[in-house]
């Protein structure tokens, strides 16, 4: 009965979405989502912010935002930013030549013959199971996800197999695919000493001192005590292996944030640091368990380990698309294995897997995805 009241609010939905129709399409305006409003972020961010430097007067940006306030981008004459849900938002998103988001939650709205609509997604590789490939997805979720994908225009692919697995697999999206790599990766392609400075300045953390980055992804069953680092002993160990003073920074998932102290640990809680790229760039070293972030920061041949505590469990509640040891990160199971892990981490083997990888993935990151998602969208105009 559930599912069939939303599918009612959903055709209501499509059917309001019509009084916009009146309203001529502006080609040249883009309008930007990410995670549904909740934050200036992610693809969309760095496609926007390549926009806006090298071919702002070529286009009209908006940005759709649960509070407008926390837009921290480039601000000009080319750029509205606008409360995501309002009429106004609704107006501009419903008038705009090209849409970019990175999830599918805009299945309710009737998008118009001349919009062209881009998914980057918020995840790259071929990792943890997502869209139909979940188990137990529910039917109105299905549903919803089948009508916005019959829409989208292009899917921006970082990999061959993540085409293979998630786009056509878990997606079943059969239209365009923009092999770009992410457009949040160019970052991690640059040598930046300014910027890196900037945001551990924006951190607190001394020049001199190494960071460590926890980032664990979401889990249906929140047992935070399930995978907590043993903080002391990973320090340790991360001193006799690689040397200096280590600062940890954790960023949970926004569902299991609300489950930690970090008063009570040995950390810096930046969970609500909105650009996790940016942490990235500075980090000296992930930690994670089966988040696609292993992706993105394998881009930079740095140590990556995965500390997957509950491994068992989690392939039960969601399973992978390739086996967890088929990865080149570091796998360990419990805080002892991790620390030994570290001290016998071989730098030289890790990198020659990671290349060797990325080749076998057929990735597609070279650091000029936004530059070929702005020629895509000047070519159209």
């Amino acid at each position: 009965m559930k599912d069939f009241i939303k599918l009612l609010i959903f055709w209501a939905c499509r059917a309001f979405f019509c009084i916009f129709n009146i309203f001529p399409i502006k080609k040249n305006r883009i309008t930007f989502v990410s995670y549904k409003g909740a934050q200036y972020s992610c693809n969309p961010k760095a496609v926007s912010e390549y926009i806006l430097q090298h071919c702002g007067d070529q286009f009209e940006v908006v940005w759709g935002l649960d509070d407008p306030s926390t837009y921290d981008g480039i601000k000009n004459g080319n750029v509205t930013v606008v409360k995501h849900g309002s009429m106004k938002f609704y107006k501009l998103l419903c008038t705009s030549g090209f849409i970019i988001t990175n999830v599918d939650y805009l299945s309710y709205v009737r998008f118009r013959k001349g919009q062209y609509i881009i998914q980057t997604w918020h995840g790259g590789g071929s990792y943890k199971k997502v869209g139909t490939q979940t188990k137990n997805i529910n039917y109105f979720t299905a549903k919803r996800r089948s009508y916005f994908n019959a829409r989208t225009d292009a899917f921006i692919s970082s990999s061959q197999l993540f085409t293979r697995d998630t786009i056509q697999g878990s997606f079943q999206f059969q239209g365009e695919i923009l092999n770009f790599g992410m457009p949040r990766n160019d970052l991690l392609f640059t040598e930046n000493p300014q910027k890196a400075e900037a945001i551990r300045k924006k951190l607190g953390i001394a020049p001199e001192q190494h960071i460590l980055l926890y980032a664990p992804t979401y889990r249906q069953v929140i047992k935070y005590t399930d995978y907590e680092l043993d903080e002391a002993g990973l320090k340790e160990a991360l001193h006799k292996r690689f040397g200096g003073d280590w600062v940890i920074l954790y960023r949970l998932h926004p569902m299991l944030k609300d489950t930690f102290d970090a008063a009570s640990h040995d950390v810096m809680d930046v969970s609500s640091y909105n650009d996790m790229q940016e942490l990235l760039f500075v980090a000296d070293v992930l930690i994670t368990d089966y988040s696609s972030s292993m992706w993105d920061f394998s881009l930079t041949h740095r140590p990556c380990f995965l500390f997957a505590t509950d491994l068992s469990s989690y392939q039960n509640e969601r399973d992978f698309y390739t086996d967890i040891h088929s990865w080149p990160f570091i796998l360990a199971e419990s805080n002892a294995e991790l620390s030994e892990k570290i001290y016998s981490f071989d730098a030289e083997s890790y990198v020659s897997d990671v290349i060797a990888y990325h080749k076998d993935s057929g990735s597609f990151e070279t650091g000029t995805a936004c530059q070929k998602v702005a020629q895509l969208m000047q070519s159209k105009l």
